[in-house]
């Protein structure tokens, strides 16, 4: 008999077990956080963080990267810093918005533009999206309007 009692004793505490190693989680406990003890009856906890933490997959997309050079540039980013003429040729000396120079020839690409004309003071940049009511042609001068040169 005492043999019998043994094998029911086993059973039991296989079966007493799982119940004992669950643990029992408070009204308005956080999963993964600690118990607080706050009993707010309807507001904010006071000690839970405000601003959640990172998630591991970002949940924007990561920017597209600008081509190098003058390539990476916009039109409206470039300012002409000079000309250089040597007879029929000439060549725009733009500086971009990294502060760089750069040299650029007619037919020459901008990330939305391409260097159409370049003259003795400034450089025509044809846009590949117009402005509304306006020219798809961006003049570029080499002085600024208030000391004489401009549109």
């Amino acid at each position: 008999m005492t043999r019998g009692v043994g094998v029911i004793m086993a059973v039991c505490l296989v079966w007493a077990a799982p119940a004992a190693a669950q643990e029992t989680v408070g009204i308005g406990t956080r999963v993964g956080m600690p118990e607080t003890g706050y009993q707010g009856f309807g507001r904010r906890d006071p000690f839970a963080p405000l601003v959640a933490p990172p998630s591991a997959t970002p949940t924007t997309a990561t920017p597209a990267r600008r081509a190098p050079g003058l390539a990476g540039m916009a039109a409206a980013d470039v300012v002409l810093k000079g000309v250089i003429s040597s007879g029929s040729t000439r060549l725009a000396l733009l500086e971009g918005a990294d502060g760089k120079t750069y040299l650029a020839r007619v037919q020459d690409k901008l990330q939305d533009a391409v260097v159409r004309r370049i003259d003795a003071d400034a450089v025509v940049l044809f846009t590949n999206t117009a402005p509304p009511g306006g020219s798809r042609e961006l003049r570029k001068p080499l002085r600024p309007k208030a000391d004489g040169g401009g549109q």
